[in-house]
């Protein structure tokens, strides 16, 4: 497996690319941060001297708990400050983790379920001064300009019509004639017949196909992502997966016939509730009426559903409104009543009546 030395970043002047396994910087001599993190540059080498290898196989390097120095894995004392090497008194080697390349995370306890994308990875978008100033430019024009619609003032309007429509639905109790494998209750028979109720499907020998057939033929190793060895150095990580050819294949696949079930059909008349159309009257006046070109008196008509609008004519200024508002207050308002309305402040756009 393939051995890479990777890089840090000093948190204390910013000199960027210290070689992994350095403890200090190399421009300002600052020690590793404790809670570093190596990465790959995108020229990383691979490391081919035996001695470096073994050196990055070794294990990750631990952090002393009373100077926080790093050390390798095989020093038994802090090389700074003399401290015994000791898990209990808190001495913790750095994480080891893989970094796969697909954006897989293995790293935590649910690793089958983490599908998160390294950011890391991602490449980064350079936008220019000039075009970040456009964009915020932009963005606060557009915001001002929803604000201000929301920005309105109060004004009187004056009331100079009325308008009204209403509509009933009507439905007739008629005697209908009707199909149906049963009868139901209140039918009459007229005739009966036998009709075709459904169809079963009958296996009637079998035909030879063809089809296309992924079948593996081997297997190859590649590179997943590279393992973050706690040292500064890093490790491919490999994974067999499979190779596959395709192939056309022959199979034989039954065939079916559909054979028809014949059942009893009934035809009958009965006597339903069946639509009887729409009556609309409207007026400009307030004398709203419903309408009576349906005979009320016939048990064997009613109405099924009643719908009602009203509404007022409002003059601002030389503009003209038409506003719906419930029967109440239709009834109560009279021509030439004032009444306060909303409208934008800086664009003039009218939003209706303002509510009591």
């Amino acid at each position: 497996m393939s051995i890479k030395v990777g890089r840090w970043d000093c948190p204390v002047c910013g000199h960027k690319a210290n070689l992994g396994p350095e403890k200090q910087c190399a421009s300002c001599g600052s020690a590793r941060p404790q809670n570093v993190k190596f990465y790959l540059a995108s020229d990383a080498e691979i490391v081919k001297d035996e001695s470096i290898i073994r050196q990055a196989k070794a294990g990750a390097d631990w952090v002393c708990s009373y100077c926080n120095s790093h050390n390798k894995v095989n020093e038994t004392h802090c090389h700074t400050c003399g401290n015994d090497k000791s898990v209990k008194d808190g001495d913790k080697s750095l994480e080891q983790k893989i970094n796969y390349t697909d954006g897989r995370n293995e790293n935590s306890k649910n690793a089958s379920q983490n599908s998160k994308i390294n950011v890391s990875k991602l490449p980064k978008v350079q936008i220019s001064k000039k075009m970040k100033v456009g964009c915020l430019g932009t963005i606060g024009f557009l915001v001002l300009l929803f604000t201000s619609l929301f920005f309105t003032s109060q004004i009187e309007v004056e009331v100079s019509s009325f308008e009204w429509k209403r509509s009933l639905k009507v439905e007739k109790y008629i005697e209908v004639v009707e199909e149906n494998w049963q009868i139901p209750q209140g039918g009459k028979q007229i005739s009966s017949f036998e009709a075709v109720h459904h169809y079963n499907k009958i296996p009637d020998g079998t035909e030879t196909k063809t089809r296309t057939v992924s079948v593996q033929t081997g297997s190859e190793r590649v590179v997943v992502g590279q393992k973050d060895l706690g040292n500064g150095y890093f490790e491919d990580v490999y994974e067999d997966r499979p190779i596959y050819t395709e192939k056309e294949e022959t199979y034989e696949e039954t065939k079916y016939r559909e054979e028809p079930v014949y059942k009893t059909k009934y035809k009958y008349s009965i006597f339903r509730w069946k639509d009887a159309g729409t009556f609309a009257t409207k007026g400009k006046d307030k004398k709203p009426y419903w309408s009576e070109k349906f005979d009320s008196t016939n048990v064997n008509t009613r109405i099924k559903s009643k719908k009602a609008s009203y509404f007022i004519i409002i003059n601002e200024g030389k503009e003209t409104h038409k506003e719906e508002i419930s029967f109440e207050k239709w009834q109560k308002t009279t021509i030439g009543d004032k009444l306060k309305a909303k409208k934008s402040r800086f664009f003039g756009i009218y939003y209706g009546l303002v509510e009591k």
